[in-house]
């Protein structure tokens, strides 16, 4: 059989091994095409390049969109000095042509990759539309989408089915249909997630729990040493370093753990070296900042962990789906996490679909994380961090 995968970050490589464990066989030709982003650290070319064997693939294609300005790289400002509309006018008439000109050229470039790649038996793609492309280009006989991370369950569904992706716009439609390429039917498509117990859709789900990862870490003699898996909140939603190490030290005298036999994995290419400087600094604490998805780094430690415990977490239901015996899996809950409906609805749907595999923890006695009375509160819910607006800003 020929199988060509698809992929665009560690987690959906993670998905395409766990499917070659599952379908595949010793005389199948394998084909990985790698799409990255030169300015997205958690899918560019030497993350992936670190987690990749060339030696189990066939061929590998590596894949890199074209790279536009932003309305902001248009515009040169003075300070102090309003940016006249005519000038915005013009940047933003640019940004938009040459996203739509840079898009068609790229979707040339991939349906010349499929046809060097040739035709297929099947195809395992993520979401997106170059990807869907791809996939639509080998002509498999077998189509399966997999998913990067949990966003799988924030895909839009018409119908039932997912919709594809369609960002190309009318113009780049224009021109597919002119050079009569071909195109993927979502309602032929299988799923191939970890998450399909919570998917509800009438594609045929194929569920995975990774159980490559977790034979690794099932054959692993029990450590003394515990796991926190690092959070970016600090570098993405202005939390203090300060109150982040002061909340992770509560957790622990809740927890009933020592920081000394911590080991604090970080967030790859997300968590800044001066940040987890200080963690190791004040919390005594080894630091894993290898740029690996924590899965695989968890499955190559000597010993496995007697817990492991984050705040909002995909590796948390990845952990829990794997069925590992003897590890402690907790989320770290901290009051002001409440204020947040996606967070709400998050923790919901663990202790609804992961009954008595993960357990929350409230860390009361943690400090205030958020300054409130710093924002902008626009709306009467609010549902991520992202609806924060410095006073200052708004």
């Amino acid at each position: 059989m020929k199988n060509v995968f698809i992929v665009k970050n560690p987690g959906s490589y993670l998905n395409v091994r766990e499917w070659r464990r599952r379908f595949g066989s010793s005389d199948d030709e394998n084909i990985l095409i790698c799409l990255y982003q030169k300015n997205n650290y958690y899918n560019k070319v030497e993350r992936m390049e670190s987690l990749i064997r060339m030696e189990h693939w066939d061929r590998v294609f590596w894949f890199g969109p074209y790279t536009y300005k932003s309305k902001k790289e248009f515009i040169s400002k003075e300070e102090g000095k309003p940016t006249s509309k005519l000038v915005v006018f013009v940047a933003s008439a640019s940004v938009y042509l040459s996203q739509k000109v840079l898009k068609v050229l790229d979707l040339l470039r991939v349906h010349r990759i499929g046809g060097l790649v040739g035709r297929c038996d099947s195809v395992v793609f993520v979401k997106g539309v170059l990807s869907e492309q791809l996939a639509a280009s080998v002509y498999p006989k077998k189509m399966y989408l997999t998913d990067t991370s949990k966003q799988i369950l924030s895909f839009k569904v018409k119908g039932g089915y997912f919709e594809k992706d369609g960002s190309l716009g009318k113009v780049g439609e224009m021109v597919r249909g002119f050079l009569m390429m071909p195109l993927i039917e979502m309602k032929d498509v299988s799923v191939f997630s970890s998450y399909c117990a919570e998917l509800q859709v009438r594609h045929e789900l194929v569920a995975h729990a990774f159980s490559g990862i977790s034979e690794d870490l099932k054959g692993n003699p029990q450590g003394d040493m515990w796991v926190l898996a690092g959070n970016p909140m600090c570098e993405y939603f202005g939390v203090s370093i300060s109150s982040y190490i002061q909340t992770i030290a509560e957790g622990c005298r809740v927890l009933g753990l020592s920081s000394k036999s911590m080991v604090y994995a970080a967030h790859p290419g997300k968590e800044s070296c001066s940040k987890l400087e200080r963690l190791k600094s004040e919390l005594d604490c080894a630091i894993d900042n290898e740029p690996l998805p924590l899965e695989v780094r968890l499955a190559c430690y000597s010993h496995k962990p007697k817990a492991f415990v984050g705040f909002w977490s995909g590796s948390l239901t990845s952990l829990a789906s794997m069925g590992v015996p003897d590890i402690d899996i907790v989320s770290l809950w901290h009051p002001q996490f409440d204020k947040f409906s996606y967070l709400r609805q998050w923790r919901r749907d663990i202790e609804s679909g992961y009954r008595g595999k993960i357990r929350f923890l409230e860390v009361e006695g943690a400090p205030s994380i958020i300054d409130f009375d710093r924002y902008v509160i626009n709306s009467d819910e609010l549902s991520y961090f992202d609806d924060l607006v410095y006073r200052d800003e708004a």
